[in-house]
């Protein structure tokens, strides 16, 4: 296996193109289809694709499948051998070389960019003279014992390696969020000046959005969703609509995204289990938009998030959000804008005292307003492909010989 490390060929005199008059084509480097598959990563490699077709590009799919097999059979051998340890072989330094070895190099010189939705440690592995964007939603170093937990000293060791070269490897560093940009620039080095903020978008099409009646009075219909009931602070949310309704404010809560919850649970007379709904069928996503219709609150006391596309759905939707102040959720709830962040210790009682707060100052109609603007000028799709190309115009990456 070759362990070359190729450093950036990227001569910015190449190429020259107008973006405001002419189309680039972005080669986007992903495992999973971007055309067909909203499922994968929340919908977002989905939903970049369409982003950079609407900013007036052609995107093409390069594929890094083509050994994938071989990369599930060495994390299963990884897996049994370290038993006890959480291994993320996506990490390591042979699997980013197998998925290298998957490109058509082909598809690459049809490229004017490399976009890298993650996965940036692959083009450590192959030469080539297009400029590389890098757009993550985290680092690998702000996920240790965030995320993930246990992990082997070796296996962090590479992941920090992957991460570092990748960065460098990169023309440009995109994050979802302030917290995610100040990792990069303070844990590896990336440059200040090329490196920007672009929050995500929803993962439901803009024209299947239909605002939410804000709550005025009556049952309060409160919605978690998330499919890590754990990490999404499930039993703090059921517990907090629990003390509102010993309270004396009705409240029910469904809840989306789990597979399956205990009987204690899904018994509770406030509780509306609905499961895990797949957004490629169509049945589903239409029931997952009628529940958004029908919300008056999204509550997701998540303890770790890198940034949330479902605040996003939230905000487009105009239902108001609480949560926890953590990771770069910060980009995406805005506190007596569109909802509020708690400080991570707080606990069940200080998520009721916060609902039944907005109850009383009859807050709701306002941070549904605010959330439908935040939507409108930042948390949508269309809005980052706007962004997106102004990012490539600022960086001077195609700057044309006068």
């Amino acid at each position: 296996m070759p362990c070359v490390l190729w450093e950036n060929t990227f001569s910015s005199g190449l190429i020259c193109l107008n973006l405001l008059n002419e189309k680039m084509v972005i080669g986007l480097l992903s495992e999973t289809n971007p055309f067909h598959d909203r499922k994968i990563w929340s919908g977002t490699i989905y939903n970049i694709r369409e982003g950079l077709e609407h900013a007036g590009h052609r995107v093409v799919w390069i594929s890094t499948s083509k050994y994938s097999l071989f990369c599930r059979l060495f994390g299963f051998v990884l897996r049994a051998f370290f038993r006890k340890k959480l291994v993320l072989p996506s990490n390591t330094s042979f699997v980013c070389w197998l998925k290298a070895k998957s490109i058509d190099k082909r598809m690459i010189e049809k490229s004017d960019l490399l976009f890298f939705p993650g996965d940036i440690h692959i083009a450590n592995f192959f030469k080539t003279s297009k400029p590389v964007l890098y757009y993550g939603d985290a680092n690998f170093c702000d996920l240790v014992d965030y995320y993930w937990f246990n992990l082997p000293k070796w296996n962090i060791k590479e992941g920090n390696k992957c991460e570092i070269k990748g960065i460098k490897r990169s023309d440009i560093v995109m994050k979802s969020s302030d917290w995610a940009r100040r990792g990069a620039i303070t844990h590896y080095g990336a440059s200040k000046e090329r490196t920007y903020v672009l929050e995500f978008g929803a993962n439901i099409d803009d024209e299947d959005i239909s605002v939410a009646q804000p709550y005025s009075s009556g049952t309060l219909r409160i919605l978690f969703s998330g499919v890590d009931w754990e990490r999404k602070g499930g039993d703090i949310a059921v517990e907090a609509v629990r003390m509102l309704n010993e309270r004396g404010i009705m409240c029910s809560l469904t809840i989306v995204g789990p597979c399956c919850l205990p009987r204690e649970i899904t018994s509770l007379p406030f509780v509306d289990f609905v499961g895990y709904l797949n957004k490629n069928t169509e049945k589903d996503y239409q029931l997952y938009l009628n529940i958004w219709q029908s919300t008056h609150l999204f509550l997701l006391p998540t303890k770790a998030e890198c940034a949330g596309i479902v605040f996003c759905e939230a905000s487009g939707f105009g239902v108001p959000v609480v949560t926890y102040d953590t990771g770069g959720v910060g980009n995406y709830v805005v506190d007596g804008v569109n909802g509020y962040k708690l400080p991570l210790l707080s606990d069940a009682i200080a998520f009721a005292d916060r609902i039944q707060s907005m109850i009383i100052n009859k807050e709701f109609p306002i941070l549904g307003k605010g959330g439908r603007q935040l939507y409108q000028t930042k948390l949508n799709w269309k809005t980052w492909g706007e962004r997106f190309n102004k990012i490539i115009e600022s960086s001077n990456l195609f700057p044309c010989n006068e």
